[in-house]
């Protein structure tokens, strides 16, 4: 038998075990191969709006077990973000002043990671709808998608214009690309691995996670917009868990780092001095954040990872 009739066969006889979106490691059967045992974690947080001055003292916008992630501020200061509703990730709007959310997208697979245009005319997000994870578009009030890229891609961030996408493409190797709102064929995407990334304020040069090579170690850099190699590079910290962002005024990189299970907010300022922490939090964690348009706004997702042992029986 051929490698590829193996591939076929094991294609036929692969079942579905679980329908949701939680992780599962060190899987185990049983030794008549009917049960299985594995470790199940579950992914839970909310949505939070503080003051950038003091993120301690922030106010809770939504409630309930799924989990409400990536954030995206709209200009007139709404929230579009994901929630896990069970099988599926779906987009919705939450509107602070009314305490109110509107549903975006439902019964389309997968959507995830939106970001509002600056103009707050489009949100641009990941999803499986078309079979791959690609990018695309909808108007803020949810209708017209389209589809931007044919290839699997993820993590969409708008440049400053409102007219040019930067994303992660996962092909040969994750590398940033950049599209226009339009869609149409994108640009080469850089050379070297680099991922996460997003436009500085100025929109001449994009922060990302970068690395020369598969054995070379990875940084944060600064590259230019038009491509090229790292302008500025800084260490990864230890314990880097969520996506970067610029400061407003464009002289610091945030991000997130998760030291013995709690998730702080971080400024690397771009002059090369040394990281200044934000946020003095003393318990959970931060999965994903954004800044509003006049930097003075902080809205997050902030909950924990719960693991459980769990049994599936009745698997042969």
């Amino acid at each position: 038998m051929t490698t590829r009739e193996r591939a076929r066969q094991c294609e036929d006889i692969a079942q579905r075990v679980t329908k949701d979106l939680n992780s599962y490691t060190t899987i185990g059967l049983t030794a008549d191969s009917n049960t299985l045992a594995t470790v199940q974690t579950e992914t839970l947080g909310n949505l939070w709006i503080a003051s950038l001055d003091d993120i301690s003292r922030g106010s809770q916008i939504t409630t309930g077990t799924n989990l409400a992630n990536y954030p995206s501020w709209t200009p007139d200061g709404k929230v579009v973000y994901a929630l896990n509703s069970g099988d599926n990730f779906d987009l919705f709007i939450f509107d602070p002043r009314e305490g109110t959310s509107k549903q975006f997208t439902s019964n389309s697979g997968y959507n995830n990671f939106p970001s509002v245009s600056p103009d707050g005319r489009y949100v641009v997000f990941n999803s499986d709808r078309s079979g791959v994870l690609c990018i695309w578009r909808i108007e803020i009030d949810g209708s017209n998608p389209k589809q931007l890229t044919n290839q699997t891609s993820m993590i969409p961030r708008f440049a400053p214009d409102g007219r040019t996408i930067t994303y992660e493409v996962q092909a040969n190797k994750p590398t940033v690309a950049t599209i226009s709102i339009d869609g149409g064929e994108a640009p080469t995407p850089y050379q070297n691995y680099s991922r996460q990334p997003v436009f500085s304020p100025d929109g001449t040069h994009i922060a990302c996670l970068y690395s020369e090579g598969l054995n070379s170690k990875w940084s944060i850099s600064i590259i230019p917009a038009s491509g090229g190699l790292p302008v500025k590079t800084f260490p990864v910290p230890t314990g880097l868990s969520i996506q970067f962002s610029w400061a407003p005024d464009g002289k610091g990189i945030l991000y997130g780092l998760t030291r013995g299970g709690v998730t702080d907010l971080w400024l690397q300022p771009i002059d090369g001095s040394k990281p200044k922490q934000i946020s003095n939090f003393t318990s959970d964690l931060i999965h994903s954040f954004d800044l509003s348009r006049d930097g003075k706004q902080f809205v997050f997702s902030r909950g924990t990872n719960r693991s459980d042992v769990v049994l599936f029986s009745g698997i042969k």
